[in-house]
């Protein structure tokens, strides 16, 4: 009896329920409404949506409803590999939820003579639950658990399929949160800069080129795309380009412990290609949303191509006099500082000790950190 007014409230709220699902993708916080709904619907006592490595042994990120913070602490760090469903779980088929009374081989009585009932379900009165993993990626899994007392009984088969009528909406939610993600980095890229650029999500895979990214791409013999990844005849250029997305990637999903850098590719009659790498998102401790993947933006600069600064937001923004203006915009060009000593018609030393000025004003301390602070800066380009 008491399964049947459990469906039929369920079946009422599912609309509801789909409804705060898609609403996720945009505020990932509603996570918790959701589960919190979902958990009142199912007559039940707590859940938690575990975002885990890819082999499912370690909870990386997490949303709970309805568990202390020392309980889930301590499954974090220990119990979560005591569970004695979770071998069985990582064998079964993903894309939906089982009842751990029906679809597992440890029994009921098996499960409370475990250390991970008696230590830390029991305690919390948790004797039941369906879990599943809703998704498996490149370098995370995501699985949803929701438990019942042993009051509230098992879930019988109609409540866990009804869960699964679910699963395909959550894993829906999950792939359009991606996409918003991604538009919103690619948004932030072009904010920076109106170079060629480039998005690129882990392992340097890359999401998204700009037309003219693709077309500088396609004009450098040194440069190519394999493998949705960039490529270069130059190993030791792109070994050091590997190791800087890396670097910013890793600290994309951390506490921006890293501004990103520039590097240089070899070219020949021609003078040198600069790649600036820069993080684009959010922090870990400003992202809600467990699923928040990192990026890092490459801007091409090409010294051959006619570039102007704007000079105006280059006074405006960084302080600089008009005679730094013109150093500065230089500088950008390509020019060294002979060469823009002599177009200035000015001496070495005076020009050295411009660029100390705009060192002071820009708040860099070396040619190549400004020029990419200034390439990507607020005063962008007027054409490229």
């Amino acid at each position: 009896m008491r399964s049947n007014n459990v469906i039929k409230n369920a079946h009422d709220s599912r609309t509801e329920l789909i409804e705060l699902l898609y609403d996720t993708a945009q505020k990932p916080a509603l996570w918790s409404e959701f589960m919190q709904r979902l958990v009142d619907v199912m007559g039940s006592r707590s859940a938690r949506l575990l975002v885990m490595n890819r082999e499912a042994d370690v909870v990386e990120r997490s949303f709970k409803v309805a568990i202390d913070d020392h309980y889930h602490q301590q499954y974090v760090d220990y119990y979560v590999n005591c569970c004695p469903w979770r071998p069985e779980l990582s064998s079964k088929p993903a894309g939906r939820l089982y009842s751990t009374y029906l679809d597992f081989s440890c029994t009921q009585k098996m499960f409370q003579k475990s250390e991970f009932f008696n230590d830390w379900a029991r305690p919390q009165d948790i004797a039941h639950g369906i879990c599943g993993t809703l998704h498996t990626g490149h370098a995370n899994t995501i699985q949803l658990l929701v438990q019942r007392t042993k009051g509230q009984s098992h879930f019988s088969r109609q409540e866990t399929h009804f869960v699964n009528t679910l699963v395909p909406h959550m894993q829906r939610a999950f792939e359009l949160a991606g996409q918003f993600q991604q538009a919103e980095a690619i948004s932030m890229a072009v904010g920076q800069s109106a170079l060629p650029f480039m998005l690129l999500g882990e392992k340097g895979r890359i999401l998204f080129a700009s037309q003219k990214a693709e077309s500088l791409i396609a004009a450098e013999p040194n440069l190519d795309i394999r493998q949705h990844c960039l490529s270069s005849g130059n190993h030791r250029f792109i070994n050091q380009l590997t190791l800087l997305i890396q670097t910013v990637i890793s600290s994309a999903s951390g506490e921006w412990q890293t501004s990103g850098g520039t590097l240089q590719l070899s070219r020949r009659e021609k003078m040198p290609l600069t790649v600036m790498v820069t993080p684009v998102g959010s922090s870990k401790g400003e992202a809600l949303f467990p699923f928040q993947r990192s990026f890092a933006a490459l801007f091409f600069y090409d010294p051959e191509a006619e570039i102007t600064l704007r000079r105006d937001l280059l006074e405006s923004y960084y302080g600089l006099t008009p005679t730094e203006t013109k150093v500065a915009e230089l500088l950008a060009q390509g020019n060294d500082l002979t060469r823009i000593a002599s177009r200035n018609r000015t001496t070495l030393h005076t020009v050295r000790n411009q660029l100390k000025s705009i060192f002071t004003k820009t708040r860099t301390s070396r040619q190549a950190e400004l020029v990419s602070q200034l390439l990507s800066g607020p005063a962008g380009l007027r054409s490229y």
